[in-house]
């Protein structure tokens, strides 16, 4: 019996992963990022036209506000601790005389390109612009290339075409069995970024990779990109000693957690991964009260359980050196 059971989680985790690169058309194309004053606090709030995605106050007992991660919230409440906001379509209601600091907006856009023999063999790249001229160059830091909302599909086009003829010459096969391998072994390499966190200093993309090449089901991968307005591409390993043992026994802690709270019914093996050969991530995005540590599939956890997601409050790192010398300082002072 539990065998069928984790064949039937594994199912559902596999199907979860093609509908959301299925529906990545739904992404909408335009978001607005926006910072309000609220007495000592700051309030940042994502906005598309479905309503408000995500938001977090910053300050004092800095922390996420209370959101639906499925459903955009267009009317209704928005609770951030003690704070309650009224949503009228998508937006905060006037009435509660907030003061708006800074807004940007990104707009998505996706480029494919498909091979024109064989159309099942693809590759796609959603990426971000914006018509803010300093985010434009931080975005262009990013992606490591010049481009503008008006030039970027044609130029990630042209990448994703290279990226397909990369692999097929590195398949190290003649032309004939190029072919066969593309007919009967699809390439399908989808990339998603998405800003899930801004504030004044930060703003933080997690980017959703699925790479198939045949067999039973392909690869979910997802990584944190953070961008510095003063500093530019942050790298984390700079930042954050990826060896440190204290930080390596409290997400261990994290880890054990995770475990228990999984379904009795699909316990994961007890003995997938031991202490020693846990790591620290070094796949990191953050939320207004912690810092997510990201782990692939195969990781610490078989692949039907997809990618682990373990959060450190920011409370908790306050005793780590690491953070208070890097470019997180900041976060620990609120």
């Amino acid at each position: 019996m539990r065998i069928y059971k984790i064949i039937f989680l594994a199912f559902c985790f596999i199907f979860s992963m093609l509908h959301s690169y299925a529906t990545q058309s739904e992404i909408p194309q335009e978001i607005t990022y926006t910072t309000y004053l609220l007495n000592k606090h700051k309030l940042f709030i994502a906005n598309s036209p479905k309503g408000i995605l995500f938001a977090g106050i910053q300050g004092k007992d800095s922390q996420n506000c209370l959101l639906n991660e499925e459903i955009p919230l267009k009317n209704g409440s928005l609770k951030c601790g003690i704070y309650s906001f009224k949503v009228h379509n998508g937006k905060i209601e006037e009435t509660h005389n907030l003061l708006i600091q800074t807004s940007f907006s990104l707009k998505a856009q996706e480029a494919i390109y498909e091979h024109p023999n064989y159309p099942d063999n693809k590759i796609s790249i959603l990426f971000q612009c914006s018509t803010d001229s300093r985010i434009q160059k931080l975005l262009e830091q990013m992606y490591q290339k010049n481009f503008s909302c008006g030039s970027g599909k044609e130029l990630f086009y042209e990448k994703a075409k290279a990226s397909m003829q990369e692999y097929i010459k590195n398949a190290n096969t003649d032309k004939k069995e190029a072919q066969e391998l593309l007919k009967y072994s699809p390439l399908e390499d989808n990339v998603m970024d998405m800003l899930v966190y801004f504030d004044d200093e930060l703003l933080v993309f997690e980017r959703s990779s699925y790479l198939y090449t045949g067999g039973a089901h392909g690869m979910p991968t997802k990584q944190g990109i953070i961008l510095s307005k003063s500093q530019g591409l942050i790298p984390i390993d700079k930042n954050i000693n990826l060896n440190n043992h204290q930080l390596k026994t409290l997400l261990w802690k994290k880890y054990r957690e995770y475990l228990k709270r999984l379904p009795k019914e699909t316990p994961p093996p007890q003995t997938y991964i031991n202490f020693e050969d846990f790591k620290v991530s070094d796949s990191i995005l953050l939320d207004y009260d912690g810092v997510i540590f990201l782990y692939q599939p195969y990781e610490i956890l078989p692949y039907s359980y997809g990618i682990i997601r373990l959060k450190i409050p920011l409370i908790a790192l306050k005793n780590f050196e690491d953070f208070k010398n890097s470019v997180f300082e900041y976060l620990l002072k609120h």
